[in-house]
């Protein structure tokens, strides 16, 4: 039996990073401003990466999305080692 799993299932993730940074790309609105479309998919998105339910990404939970893990110490602007929904948001919005 194998231990891995199928590349669709570890794909979602980065998918939905990809719908949320390409939904962002041209907001400047705060988060606050954005639609609801909008929201839900950056919601979305960090739930599924909130691997422990927590309701914060820690350095390798954000892993899952590269442009964000690449800027894993600029975005965590509290400097708490640890990514509030508010922090993700903010970065996606920044694409």
């Amino acid at each position: 039996m194998s231990t891995h799993l199928p590349v669709s299932l570890l794909a979602r993730p980065v998918a939905l990073a990809g719908i949320a940074l390409s939904t962002f790309a041209h907001a400047s609105a705060p988060l606050a401003e954005q639609s609801t479309t909008a929201k839900n998919m950056v919601s979305s998105a960090f739930v599924r990466a909130d691997s422990n339910h927590d309701g914060r990404l820690s350095r390798e939970e954000a892993a899952k999305f590269p442009a964000i893990a690449t800027r894993f110490d600029e975005i965590d602007t509290d400097k708490d080692g640890l990514l509030s929904m508010e922090e993700f948001a903010a970065a996606l919005a920044t694409y």
